[in-house]
Parts: C-alpha cells; structure tokens; sequence
C-alpha cells in the first residue's frame, strides 16, 4: 500500500511539473536599440558599452498660467522628442566627448565610480594598491575636460596608452583608439522622468539609463501658454561636455504641436550628433517585392528610411520566382535620395516532384519548412539542402544541385529508414499510464471534497433549525463556516486538476495509439547515397536514380 501512495504521489508531482513548464516563457526585454555591425562583429560587453549613447528626457516645466496648459500637450511635445530619437540610427561625438565617455566606462568598471554599488571587501584590498592608477585617471579626465574643444590627439594617445595597460581593457583598447570618431555610436532613449529639481549634471548622474550607466545626453525645456498658442523651449545638455549644446524656441497650437515639434528637433539633430543626416526614399509599387539596405530589412514596395549617415550603401531587391535586383547607392550629407526600381527578369525555374516515404513527412529546403511530401516546387539553380523530418523515422538531410533547367519535371523519392521504436513506445505507454494514475487519483480526491464541502455548508445553512442565528453566530457555527470554506478551495482546485488532467489523458492515449498503430512496421526499402554522388533505392540490391 505505501508503494501505491509514493507511485501517486510521484505521479501528481510529474503532471504539475508539466504544466507549469508549459505555461512558463521566458522572454527577453525588448532593450529598443540595435547593434550596428562593427558592434556585432566585435562582440564585447565594454565596447559596445563605450559606444552606446545614453539619452533622457525630462518632462517640459509649465511656466505661466498652468491651468491653461492642457496636460495632453505637454505629453505630447515629450513623446514626439521621443518618437524623433528613436528613428536615429547612428550618432558620432565629438573626440572630446568620445574620450570623456571611455573614460566614465573605464573609471566605472574599474572602481565602481557610479555609485551602483557599493565595493566589496576583497576589492577594497586591490583598489588600494591601484590608488596612484586611480588619481592618474582621475587627473586625465579632468584634464581632457577642461581642455579645449579641438582635444589634441597626444591626449587620446595617453589614455589609450592607460587603457593598455588594465586588463579588462587591453582587448578592446585598440578597437577604440581607431574607431572614436566614426559615426556609429549606438543609442539608448530612456523613457521620459519626471521633473527632477536639480542641476543638469547632477540629474544625469541619477537618472540611469536603463542601468546602463548615467546620462550622456538630456533633453528638457519649457511649455508657456498665451491664449490659443503655445511658446515652447527646448534645451539639450551634453553631460560630457557639461554644457548645453543645443537650444531653440517655437510656437505652436494644439493641432500643430507634435508636427512643429518633429520639424524643429530634424533640424538641429545633425547639430546636436554631428552628422549630416540624409534620408531615402524606395519605391517599387508592388507589394510582393522586399526590400533590404546593406542585409538590414526594411520592408515591401515602398519604403522611407530617415537619418541615414550619408555614405555607399547596397540595395536588394528580392521576389519569390524573380532574379534579385542589386543597385549600389551613394548619399550625401543632407540628401533626400529617392531611388524608383523594378523587377522584371524571371528566374527559370525546374519543377522538382518531393515524393519522400511514409507520405506525410515534413520537408524542408534551407532549413525552412515547405510542406509535407507529397508536394511540387519550383526552384531556381542553386544548392539547395533538403531535409525530411519524420518522428517515428530517422531524419534525413542531403545537398539536391540544379545546375540545369529541364522542361519534364525532377523527382526526389526515397523512404525513409524506420526508428527502433520500441523504447519510444515505451515512453509513449508510460505517459499514457501516468496521465491515466494522475486523473483517477484526481477524481478520487475531488469527490470526496466536494460531499465534504456541500455536507459543511448545509451544516452551516439549516444546521440547528430552531435556533439558526444562534448556531451561526456559536463557536461551532463559525468552525463549520471555516472549514466549508477551506473544503471549497480544496475542491475548487481539484477539480480544475481534474479537468486538466482529462485532457492530458486524452492527448496521451491518441499518442499511444497512434505508436501503437506503427510498432511493428518494418523497412523493405531503404534510400542511399554512396561517395561518388550516386543516389538511389535498395531493395536487396542497389537501383541508381538519374
């Protein structure tokens, strides 16, 4: 009897496990940025942290009569910043500020400078030693900082030379060095805070961005209504420079303020980032066609890409059963680029005939599913792998050429070789069993609980009729009120188990079956393919296809 219980007992455990791992998805947080290519290609935590600008923006300050200011449009102003931002693809920073930021990421790394948290005891021991490492790179932050705009390259020599030396540091050191300049510095727009009381430089050190590290950027300004018509401020700080680097004023109504707003940030972004920023404009009208620039889909038939960094760039377009039509493109700074192209030429096309054994197996071509054999396709020359996926037969993947179209149609036929089956029945059979324990333990338990719970609350309802708000109001009124109610969640969720775990069965039953059905089957033909090349069937003897 004790081994029944343990066996049911493992039993309901097994069945729970299983569903909370079914329900359970683990996502990752959609961080709003993409990295650019150089970023992937040199795949470092510390590079691409040096090389991602942190922007916030805080809500506008109403000045003047405030009841006047309808609080939609102060929102408003705020979300069309953040709107603009978020479609900027690449930044570039001043060599002052590119040298400034490293520095903030090597001091944070290495010291734990931004306040994030506090040292630990072991490190406390070896940041002591490295003291005198410490005042030197304070030293040259504070140099670089208060030296002039056009910082000398001897300067950022010196702290390449210091970034050498630490060896979190080293791998990446040259990277950097060679690279400080270009435009691709990645960004990372915050959601907008509210208004904090206290000075630009302070607000960026407290303000993280998504933990990323503190401000680089801050945008923040002011909203003043005069009857119909709105006169708004906006001011842009860089914390790396510690100064405003860009402000500028407008009007606007209600109806006009997200346009004017839009309007106004396009134009003082390249100011602000230091790129020329173009934009271009491709336009196929047909809706079939996809468009890709530089590997990077941007969509189908006609598509506008804002703030591209003026440059050469690569454009692809690609239609199932068309050639792909390739045009190299070159944008100037502030160009507004409008490219119209076409897809005429057709690929030709071989019909290929996938009749793979036992009918129904899934095919795929390219590692992308296609159907379940059997199927036609027609396909154009190339290499193509096909795989054929089965679950009670063994897998199979080959390379199929068409170096050459033919008018009659190419057959691709096989059968594909049978799994031992046997321990998968078995898995099957145990499944089955266990769903089939786990609900009969189920439907004993909830029965019971649910007579139990009716039996407590009749007790409760008409118990005692002479005397009912009496006995209700009694010790023993109140118990049985109690218990009923701990019977009920009992049986609530059981029952809920109980229906879940009917479905189970089922499932594991058809399953079952379904094996059961294919256990005994045994292979007559098996598909080859020998070391010249050749393919073909055997059946006691070896057939070669053409």
């Amino acid at each position: 009897m004790p081994k029944i219980l343990k066996l049911i007992f493992f039993f309901v455990l097994f069945s729970s496990f299983f569903l909370i791992s079914q329900e359970t998805e683990v996502s990752e947080e959609d961080l709003n940025e993409e990295l650019n290519p150089f970023l992937k290609k040199n795949n470092s935590s510390l590079l691409t942290e040096m090389f991602t600008v942190n922007i916030g923006i805080m809500k506008f300050k109403n000045v003047g009569n405030l009841q006047a200011i309808d609080p939609l449009d102060s929102e408003n102003v705020v979300n069309s910043i953040k709107n603009e931002l978020e479609k900027v693809r690449a930044i570039q920073l001043s060599r002052k500020a590119a040298v400034i930021k490293a520095l903030n990421v090597y001091l944070n790394k290495t010291y734990g400078l931004d306040n994030k948290e506090e040292v630990k005891d072991d490190k406390k021991e070896d940041n002591s030693r490295n003291e005198i490492d410490k005042e030197e790179m304070q030293f040259l932050k504070r140099k670089i900082f208060y030296s002039k705009e056009n910082l000398e390259q001897t300067s950022v020599y010196e702290v390449f030379l210091k970034l050498r030396k630490n060896s979190d540091f080293n791998k990446i050191a040259k990277l950097w060095f060679e690279n400080i300049e270009n435009p691709f510095y990645t960004k990372n727009v915050s959601k907008p805070f509210d208004r904090i009381l206290k000075s630009e430089e302070e607000i960026c050190m407290m303000e993280k961005a998504n933990n990323k590290g503190p401000l680089d950027f801050l945008f923040y300004g002011e909203i003043e209504r005069i009857d119909n018509i709105y006169f708004i401020t906006v001011y842009v700080y860089s914390a790396l420079l510690n100064k405003k680097v860009e402000e500028f004023s407008f009007v606007a109504d209600s109806e006009t303020i997200s346009q004017k707003v839009t309007s106004q940030i396009k134009d003082v972004l390249s100011k602000i980032f230091l790129i020329n920023y173009a934009s271009l404009n491709i336009d196929t009208n047909d809706k079939e066609i996809r468009i890709y620039l530089d590997n990077e889909y941007l969509g189908r038939n006609n598509v506008f890409v804002e703030y591209l960094t003026p440059g050469k760039y690569v454009i692809t377009l690609k239609k199932e059963d068309y050639k792909n039509v390739v045009e190299n493109i070159s944008i100037a700074g502030f160009e507004e680029k409008k490219v119209e192209l076409k897809m005429e030429e057709k690929e030709e096309l071989q019909v290929v005939n996938f009749y793979i054994e036992p009918l129904g197996t899934k095919i795929f071509i390219n590692s992308v599913f296609q159907a379940r054999s059997p199927f036609k396709k027609a396909l154009p020359k190339g290499d193509y792998i096909i795989s054929a996926k089965n679950d009670l037969y063994e897998n199979h993947r080959y390379v199929f050429n068409i170096n050459e179209i033919k008018e009659e149609e190419r057959t691709i036929i096989f059968h594909l070789k049978s799994k031992d089956i046997n321990n998968y029945f078995k898995l099957k059979k145990t499944l089955y069993y266990v769903t089939f324990w786990n609900f009969t333990f189920s439907l004993v338990a909830t029965v019971p609980l649910i007579v139990f719970a009716a039996q407590t609350w009749y007790m409760y309802k008409y118990g005692e009729a002479n005397a009912q708000d009496d006995y209700r109001n009694s010790d023993i009124g109140r118990d049985t009120y109690y218990a009923y109610n701990i019977l009920y969640g009992f049986a609530a969720a059981m029952t809920t188990h109980t229906i879940i775990s009917l479905g189970l069965l089922f499932t594991a039953l058809t399953n079952y079956l379904i094996t059961l059905e294919k256990r005994d089957f045994i292979p007559i033909i098996e598909y080859y393919q020998n070391l010249e090349g050749d393919q073909g069937i055997n059946i006691g003897m070896k057939i070669k296809l053409k």
